[in-house]
C-alpha cells in the first residue's frame, strides 16, 4: 500500500471514528506512562502514589473511545460478516474497521490496566494498615518482676504453673521465651537436649529477620565477637561458563522500604550491577547488623552457635524457667491425667503438657497457653492436626576450609547462587574461615555407595567457579556429606484451642532464599506484640489476639514462602524439560539485569523487607510477560505464539498451587483460579510432570 492509497482510505473515516482513534492513541501513551512510571508526590511522611486524578480522566476517555469504536463497528459491520453473524475475512478488512478494533483493544486494555494498578496499590496500602500493630516498649525489670509475681499468685490459685509453656528451645522457642519474659510473663520452656546438632539449615538470616531480632533486643545473639558471624550485603547470581562479566550482583537496599512505590522497587541507587563494573571488597566479619541501626544487612553463621546464644539470653531472664525434658503429649480439657490427645479426638482447650524430665521423672506442667516450637520433625504437629510436610528436594552440604583473609567465594559478604543445571547451588561464608556449599538435588539421593561422590564430580564440579573447585574436591575426599530433605508446609491453625505452633513445626518453605529463620523471628515478634497486655486467661481476648497475629503475619510469611517455593521451581530444570523452564529461568535473570524496579523490587522481597504478597505476584507475572516478549521478538510466528502460551501455562502451574495453598489474594479468589484454570489448565498436573510430557 503506497502513500496515496493510505491517504484515500484515511479520508473515508467519519469524524467520530477519527475521534475514537485519536483518543485511543492518547490513552495508550498516557496510560503507559502512568502505569509504568506513576506520577508521584513524595514527602517525608506520605507514601508516594499514582496520580489517581489523571488516571480517572484518561479512564473516562478510554471508555468513551471504546464506546465510539463499538458504535462504529455495530453501525457499519465489515464486509463478509453478514452483520457480525459470521467471522469476517481478516485479509479484506477496511481501514475503518481496523482502526475501530485497534481502538477498542487499546482502550479496554488501558481500562483493565487502571483497575490492575489500583488493585495493587490498594492491596499494598491495606496490608500496610494491617501491619500497623502497636510495638510495646519493654518493661523495666522491677516492674516486670512485680507484675509477674502478682500474676503468679493468680496462676497458682487456678492450678497453673506459668503464663505460657513453650515446647522447644530452637530459634523460635528461645527467642519467644526471652521476649515474653521481658514483657512480664512467667514462662516455662522445655527442651529435650542441651546438645545442638550442627546442621546445614538456619545459617543465613535475611535483613528482615535481623531487623526483627534488633527490635526485640536480641541482636547480640548474632554478634561477630560471639559467633564469628559474617555480614551479608546481598546476593550474586553466577552463570556457569559465562565468566565474571555475566555475574549479576544484587545489592540490599540502602534503606528499608516504607511506602508503596518503594515496595514495588521505585527506590534510589542501583540494586543490580554487573560484576565487571563493581567487585565487592569486604572480607571482615563486620559488627554492623541490620535495619534499625544502619543500612539493611543480613548475617550468616553456624546455626548451633546462634541458637546457643539465644538460649543463653533466655536462661538469663528471671521469669523464664528453662527445663530439660522430652514432651510426650498435650494436656487437653476433658482427658484423663494419663491420656493422650490425637488429632480429631476432641475439641477441648490445651491446658499444659506431659513430659519426661532429664532424670526420667514423668511430669505435668500447666499454663493457659502452650506454644509448640519443636522444629521440622515436630511430634506435636500431628496431634494438633496442623498438616503434613511435602518433600520438594534435598540439600547436600559440605564445608569448604580456607584462610581468613582468602575466602574461596568470588564475592565475599554475599550469598552466591550458581545457576547450575539441573538444580541451583548455594555458596556462603558462615565464619571467616568456613564456607558452606549446598547442592540442590531432585528428590532424595539414593543410598548407593559412591553415588554421591560420582554425582558431585560428574554433574556439579565443572559448574562451580574455578576458585571453588580445588577446595570442593578436597571436601569430597575428606568429608561425609550432610543431607537434608527440603520440605514445604503451609501454615494452618491447630485444631486445639489455646495451642499455637511456631517455626518449622508450623510453617516451612524451600530454603533456597534463606527465609526460614526470618519468618520464625517475625512470627515471634508479631505474636508477642499481639498478646502484650492481653489477659490470656480470657478466651475472647486470647482468640482476638491470635486472630490479629494470624492476619498480620500473612504479609511476611506468605511472601517469603511463595517466593522461596516459586523461585526454586523457576531455577530448577526437570530432566525432560522441553525448554520452557529453561527459558523462564533465563528470563528471570535477564529481568533482574534490567535494573531499577525490576531488580529492586525482587531484592526487597528476597531480603524480607517488602512483606507484600501482591508485590511478589506482580513481579512474578512481569517475569512471565518478559519471557513471552523474548519469545515473540522480533516477529511473532505461530510457533512463538505457542511457546508464549506454554510459558504462561508453566508460570501459572508454578504460582497458582502455591498461591492457593497460602491464600494469596487475588490469585486465591475463586473466579481468578477458575478463569486461569480454564485458560491454562494449571491444576491438571504438577508442573514437573507437565514438562516431561
Amino acid at each position: 500500500m503506497d502513500t496515496a492509497q493510505l491517504a484515500d482510505m484515511l479520508s473515508g473515516l467519519q469524524p467520530d471514528e477519527w475521534m475514537a482513534g485519536a483518543a485511543g492513541v492518547l490513552v495508550a501513551y498516557c496510560g503507559a506512562e502512568l502505569c509504568m512510571r506513576p506520577v508521584a508526590v513524595k514527602t517525608a511522611s506520605a507514601s508516594a502514589a499514582p496520580r489517581w486524578d489523571l488516571f480517572g480522566v484518561f479512564n473516562i476517555a478510554a471508555l468513551l473511545a471504546a464506546a465510539a469504536a463499538c458504535t462504529s463497528l455495530v453501525r457499519a459491520p465489515p464486509a463478509g460478516s453478514n452483520g457480525w453473524q459470521a467471522m469476517p475475512d481478516f485479509a479484506s478488512l477496511d481501514t475503518r474497521t481496523i482502526v475501530a478494533v485497534a481502538t477498542l483493544i487499546v482502550c479496554l486494555t488501558y481500562a483493565f490496566a487502571f483497575c490492575g494498578v489500583a488493585l495493587v496499590w490498594r492491596a499494598i496500602e491495606d496490608e500496610s494498615q494491617n501491619e500497623s500493630m502497636r510495638v510495646p516498649k519493654p518493661l523495666p525489670v522491677d516492674a516486670a518482676k512485680r507484675m509477674a509475681a502478682a500474676r503468679m499468685e493468680r496462676l497458682r490459685a487456678a492450678g497453673m504453673d506459668a503464663d505460657v509453656i513453650i515446647v522447644g528451645a530452637g530459634t523460635a522457642g528461645a527467642a519467644l521465651a526471652t521476649r515474653l519474659g521481658r514483657q512480664g510473663r512467667n514462662v516455662i520452656i522445655i527442651e529435650r537436649s542441651n546438645d545442638i546438632p550442627e546442621r546445614t539449615v538456619g545459617e543465613l538470616l535475611q535483613p528482615g529477620g535481623l531487623a526483627a531480632l534488633e527490635r526485640m533486643g536480641l541482636s547480640e545473639a548474632t554478634d561477630a565477637s560471639r559467633i564469628d558471624s559474617i555480614a551479608v550485603e546481598g546476593y550474586v547470581c553466577i552463570t556457569p561458563g559465562g565468566g565474571p562479566e555475566t555475574d549479576l550482583l544484587l545489592n540490599y537496599p540502602d534503606d528499608s522500604p516504607s511506602n508503596a512505590d518503594q515496595f514495588l522497587g521505585f527506590v534510589g541507587g542501583p540494586s543490580a550491577v554487573a560484576a565487571g563494573d563493581k567487585r565487592p571488597s569486604g572480607k571482615v566479619p563486620s559488627k554492623q547488623t541490620s535495619g534499625t541501626g544502619g543500612p539493611p544487612r543480613g548475617r550468616s553463621f553456624w546455626n548451633h552457635l546462634f541458637v546457643h546464644e539465644l538460649r543463653r539470653l533466655a536462661r538469663a531472664e528471671p521469669l523464664v524457667d528453662f527445663r530439660m525434658g522430652s514432651v510426650r503429649s498435650l494436656l487437653v480439657d476433658g482427658e484423663s491425667e494419663d491420656g493422650e490427645h490425637d488429632a480429631g479426638t476432641g475439641s477441648g482447650s490445651c491446658r499444659g503438657v506431659r513430659y519426661v524430665a532429664e532424670d526420667g521423672t514423668r511430669c505435668i506442667a500447666r499454663a493457659p497457653l502452650v506454644v509448640v516450637a519443636d522444629g521440622m520433625f515436630s511430634i506435636m504437629r500431628r496431634r494438633l492436626d496442623a498438616g503434613h510436610p511435602i518433600p520438594t528436594s534435598s540439600f547436600v552440604g559440605y564445608l569448604l576450609h580456607h584462610a581468613a583473609d582468602e575466602p574461596c567465594v568470588p564475592y565475599p559478604n554475599r550469598g552466591h547462587v550458581v545457576m547450575a543445571d539441573p538444580n541451583p547451588i548455594l555458596l556462603y561464608q558462615i565464619t571467616p574461615t568456613l564456607t558452606r556449599i549446598l547442592v540442590d538435588i531432585p528428590g532424595v539421593p539414593p543410598a548407593e555407595e559412591g553415588w554421591m561422590r560420582r554425582y558431585m564430580e560428574d554433574r556439579v564440579m565443572h559448574q562451580l567457579p574455578e576458585r571453588v573447585r580445588p577446595i570442593f574436591r578436597d571436601a569430597l575426599a575428606t568429608q561425609e556429606p550432610v543431607t537434608c530433605v527440603n520440605k514445604r508446609l503451609p501454615a494452618r491453625p491447630p485444631s486445639v484451642k489455646r495451642a499455637l505452633l511456631l517455626g518449622d513445626a508450623w510453617n516451612m518453605r524451600h530454603p533456597l532464599t534463606g527465609g526460614g529463620m526470618t519468618v520464625a523471628l517475625r512470627d515471634v515478634e508479631t505474636f508477642s506484640n499481639a498478646i502484650d497486655g492481653v489477659d490470656i486467661d480470657e478466651d475472647a481476648a486470647l482468640d482476638d489476639a491470635l486472630a490479629k497475629f494470624r492476619q498480620v503475619r500473612q504479609g511476611h510469611a506468605v511472601t517469603v514462602n511463595v517466593l522461596a517455593n516459586a523461585l526454586h521451581r523457576v531455577f530448577t530444570r526437570p530432566d525432560h524439560d522441553d525448554g520452557t523452564r529453561a527459558a523462564l529461568r533465563e528470563a528471570c535473570i535477564e529481568y533482574l539485569k534490567l535494573g531499577g524496579p525490576s531488580s529492586a523490587g525482587p531484592v526487597g522481597l528476597l531480603a524480607a523487607l517488602s512483606p507484600k504478597p501482591i508485590v511478589l505476584v506482580s513481579h512474578f507475572f512481569l517475569v512471565a510477560l518478559f519471557a513471552i516478549r523474548r519469545a515473540l521478538f522480533p516477529c511473532p510466528t505461530p510457533a512463538s505464539i505457542m511457546r508464549s502460551y506454554r510459558l504462561m501455562k508453566i508460570a501459572c502451574m508454578i504460582i497458582m498451587p502455591l498461591a492457593s495453598a497460602e491464600d494469596v489474594a487475588p490469585l486465591s479468589w475463586a473466579p481468578v483460579r477458575w478463569g486461569l484454570d480454564l485458560i491454562f489448565g494449571w491444576s491438571a498436573m504438577d508442573v514437573d510432570e507437565v514438562t516431561a510430557k
